[in-house]
């Protein structure tokens, strides 16, 4: 059984690695207690999710609890009661709750109220003996809490994938995150009598988080940050580390005595050699073994996935190309795109983001709903909104991220990835016949398997829009919003010369309009960028299916240009709360591929 204080997440398909960021040497509460335990007293242990002070975003306007499952072979042989429950909270909740249940998340065993006086973490007691579980049950921990409108009342460790272990409540039932279409952890953890310390492995037992670059560049000297933790009952008098990637492997010694509860901090670099091509993946492990005391094989190991990009020839990207999906009867889905558009505000530059809110089907007319985007979330496996995607990295899982938990940091690291292409876009607009020519090059690491997207965009488009937090707006300015596509949205092939250069040009006549909305081109942008060609779509009973496998989509560059030269096309910021249309207009604007209509879907 593992032992992990944090589990590492994948690199982010939500568009890029991220760095993982450590727990902090001297825990705020300290839920571990550093004491020399005797007969009588054990050392208190740690299960659960993000077992640091430390949460990257918050979720939940509108959330009623979260809660975690604890699988049973996280409690078989380990400790036999809780002690407390430790759960970070946004501001301003209200008449929380913690509880634990037995079985079925419904099946509530023990609850103890308490009172956040603030944001942060919070150490609340609570009893209950379970044994060693030798019944085998899986357990539930959780909280509950009122919140007005506008709070954020959960810390989450954001991921790549929405993990099934992890629970919401919202309209009084429980959803897993994965239905809910959310990344990451939920931050509440257990705390339990240290072990079954009758096995002389328990007596020396490590807990270890890593803190690294998911991403580096070939030949960089690669730091990585291991935290070790003694969660057994013996005091350890030092350990020794080991980290594997690829080919390279490196070591460290942590030479302090750790009493129970007590963690101490070791770094080490590691040379980054890639296999070749533009990018490797490696599973990184590390591992950290007492110097006393036995190790089983499966313990005190932890993983990770490390890219590791060639450094001869790597470009520096034009810009993050985020792919928005979203709806315009998605009530979180303003939320999500207020959170990214902070996220966003809060970068050194937010002009280097591109954003392209791709509309979907939510059971009821969208104007900007098309059979492109339809096919691009199909290739995404988009399994909800509000998502989104950075640079169209996927999982192995095709998870998509929530933009409610985007934070600028994330953002910086997706857009100062290096890349194996540049792009550089010039275009030609005649207003007197609305023609657009679109002239892009550049130079590619990457000979085989590319793939161009160009379309044109428009901002401003007045439509209403369901708003969780403000009610529904009779006019929301819809951003963000393609408008025509000179290639299919997926990319037409596109062909690298020997010395790794390519070229491309299109046409297009702007249209006076499409469907209901007129095109002002003066608020009208073109978007170009370049993929590695590794999607597929086919349809399944009906349904988008995406054929895509890890790294295969990557957006290597990107780049956006006004229309008209010298036009600045305006984001309207929109109003707050406005009253319900009395009609909701019932058309299908249709969009264009090329100078050909491409109908949208019903």
């Amino acid at each position: 059984m593992k032992k992990h204080l944090l589990k590492m997440m994948m690199p982010v398909l939500f568009g890029a690695a991220l760095v993982l960021t450590g727990c902090p040497t001297n825990p705020v509460d300290q839920p571990y207690k550093p004491i020399e335990p005797d007969a009588e007293t054990m050392a208190a242990k740690i299960v659960g999710n993000c077992k640091q002070n430390f949460s990257d975003s918050y979720l939940g306007n509108g959330l009623q609890g979260i809660a975690a499952k604890l699988s049973a072979d996280k409690l078989k042989d380990q400790g036999g009661r809780f002690r407390a429950i430790r759960v970070d909270v946004g501001a301003e909740a209200t008449d929380c709750e913690v509880f634990i249940a037995k079985g079925d998340i419904d099946n509530v065993v023990a609850r103890q109220e308490f009172t956040p006086d603030g944001k942060g973490w919070y150490y609340v007691e609570i009893s209950y003996e379970y044994g060693y579980n030798e019944d085998e049950s899986d357990f539930y921990i959780g909280m509950t809490c009122n919140t007005p409108s506008g709070v954020y009342p959960v810390g989450i460790q954001t991921a790549n994938r929405a993990y099934s272990t992890e629970y919401i409540m919202a309209n009084n039932e429980w959803m897993k995150l994965s239905e809910a279409g959310v990344g990451g952890y939920v931050s509440i953890q257990a705390v339990i009598d240290g072990g079954d310390y009758s096995q002389e492995s328990n007596k020396y037992d490590l807990a270890i988080n890593v803190s690294a670059n998911t991403t580096v560049i070939e030949g960089s000297a690669n730091q990585v940050r291991i935290e070790i933790a003694n969660v057994g009952i013996n005091k350890v008098k030092g350990a020794n580390v080991s980290i594997v990637c690829g080919s390279q492997n490196a070591s460290a010694v942590l030479s302090e005595e750790l009493l129970p509860g007590q963690s101490g901090i070791v770094t080490t670099n590691m040379p980054a050699v890639s296999a070749g091509g533009y990018k490797s993946a490696y599973n990184v492990t590390v591992t950290a073994t007492p110097n006393e005391g036995s190790n089983a094989s499966d313990d005190n190991v932890m993983e990770f996935v490390q890219q590791i990009y060639a450094a001869e020839g790597s470009a520096t990207r034009n810009a993050l190309l985020i792919e928005q999906f979203t709806s315009v009867t998605c009530q979180y889905c303003p939320m999500g795109e207020r959170a990214l558009d902070a996220a966003i505000e809060g970068m050194s530059d937010p002009s280097k983001v591109i954003w392209i809110a791709n509309h979907g089907n939510m059971g009821a007319t969208d104007p900007f709903r098309t059979n492109q985007s339809d096919s691009l979330m199909g290739a995404l496996s988009v399994a909800g909104y509000p998502s989104m995607a950075m640079n169209r990295i996927l999982t192995s899982a095709g998870m998509t991220l929530n933009p409610q938990t985007a934070t600028t940091a994330m953002l910086e690291e997706a857009l100062n990835q290096v890349t194996a292409a540049t792009l550089n876009m010039t275009r030609e607009y005649d207003a007197l016949s609305r023609e657009l020519t679109v002239n892009v090059n550049g130079k590619s690491d990457v000979k085989d398997n590319l793939a161009i997207t160009v379309l044109l965009m428009e901002n401003g488009l007045e439509y209403s829009q369901i708003d969780y937090e403000q009610g529904t707006h009779a006019k929301y300015s819809h951003n963000h919003v393609p408008r025509a596509y000179l290639t299919s949205v997926l990319g037409d092939d596109l062909e690298v010369d020997a010395d790794g250069n390519y070229t491309w040009s299109g046409k297009i006549t702007v249209p006076e309009s499409i469907g209901s909305f007129d095109c002002d081109v003066n608020n009208m942008y073109v978007i170009s960028y370049i993929a590695l060609d590794g999607l597929g779509v086919t349809i399944q009973n009906g349904y988008y299916v995406g054929t895509s496998d890890l790294y295969a989509s990557d957006v290597l560059n990107a780049m956006q240009l006004p229309i008209v030269e010298g036009s600045t096309p305006d984001e309207p910021e929109n109003p707050g709360t406005d009253v319900e249309p009395e009609g909701v207009l019932k058309y299908v604007a249709p969009m264009y591929r090329a100078n050909a209509l491409v109908t949208e879907v019903e």
